[in-house]
């Protein structure tokens, strides 16, 4: 429990028979509260998230019993902040194709996301920048 703190990971299970969910690590950090079940999780994402193709694909893993990646963002219960989490898993089905339970890893990657859209934000700058002076520009490795 220490050592997911510490990384700022939280590690979950979810029982889909009970619709419950268990968590080791620090929640309260990624979502600013312990969401009990996948409503609970999920009423945390922001609603354009929510209906994204990436979270249907999500769902989808999830009843194909297929491992999964998302990167979504949720507003922190409490202080209201938007962090951009991942989320990797794995559902387990039984013989007849119904969801047990859901394990994974969830962890805050909103630096990177932040750094990511930066870069863009430049990269569109500076081909602007490029068309209104009519100049190209290129990179020569020798």
């Amino acid at each position: 429990a220490n050592t997911l703190r510490s990384a700022g990971m939280v590690s979950f299970e979810y029982d889909a028979v009970t619709k419950r969910r268990h968590s080791v690590g620090d929640d309260a950090a990624l979502f600013g509260c312990s969401p009990a079940n996948l409503e609970e999780l999920e009423a945390l994402v922001l609603p354009e998230d929510r209906s994204s193709d990436r979270f249907l694909a999500y769902r989808d893993a999830i009843a194909d019993g297929t491992a999964f990646m998302i990167e979504y963002r949720v507003r922190r219960a409490g202080d209201g902040a938007i962090r951009w989490l991942q989320t990797r898993g794995r559902p387990v089905l039984d013989a007849m194709g119904n969801l047990l339970r859901v394990t994974g890893v969830v962890f805050d990657v909103t630096e990177r996301k932040q750094i990511e859209m930066r870069l863009a934000e430049t990269e569109s700058w500076l081909a602007r920048a490029l068309n209104a002076g009519r100049m190209i520009a290129w990179e020569w490795n020798l």
